[in-house]
């Protein structure tokens, strides 16, 4: 199920930043606590999504996002190596779309590690587009213009009985 992140949920996805982003990062991150304490500071900005087998389970995946200037900002994106290929990433960015939508967004935009190339499949199999490299990032700046999608994932959301945005417990819809 997708579901808003909870207190507890920091540690985790401390967890994915270290064993799924990090590794793959040109830059150098901390190793240690500090880590833990730049995820945090960064988290309070934005909204976060965790993907996770019920309400209060363990988080196997989180989206990291942050909506500014009708603009929707993909920060993180990570999924456990056990639970990748199984749609979560997509389910994920689905949400986050739709709740940028929601919020007035007509563009969604990210960055990828320039050497990650299995990021960058997927980015252009969710209809993203890349605009730049920037090289000072090392990284290469996708969008998506959220404006022209039609409305079918709301509608799709609806037929399997999902609700399209957060209730007042949190939750955001049926596991796959």
């Amino acid at each position: 199920m997708i579901r808003w992140k909870q207190p507890r949920d920091t540690k985790g996805i401390v967890r994915l930043v270290r064993t799924q982003l990090v590794p793959k990062s040109p830059w150098q991150h901390p190793r240690d606590g500090r880590l833990y304490s730049e995820i945090v500071q960064r988290l309070r900005q934005g909204s976060t999504l965790v993907a996770a087998k019920n309400r209060g389970g363990e988080l196997f995946g989180f989206l990291h996002l942050i909506v500014q200037n009708k603009v929707l900002f993909v920060d993180l994106l990570a999924v456990d190596p056990a639970y990748q290929n199984r749609r979560w990433g997509t389910e994920l960015m689905l949400r986050a779309e739709e709740i940028g939508r929601a919020r007035g967004c007509r563009t969604s935009m990210l960055y990828v590690d320039k050497d990650n190339a299995r990021a960058l499949r997927f980015y252009t199999r969710m209809g993203y587009s890349n605009e730049q490299y920037v090289e000072a990032l090392v990284c290469y700046r996708m969008e998506k213009n959220l404006a022209s999608e039609p409305a079918w994932n709301w509608q799709l959301a609806a037929a399997r009985g999902e609700r399209a945005s957060a209730g007042n417990d949190g939750w955001l819809g049926h596991p796959l």
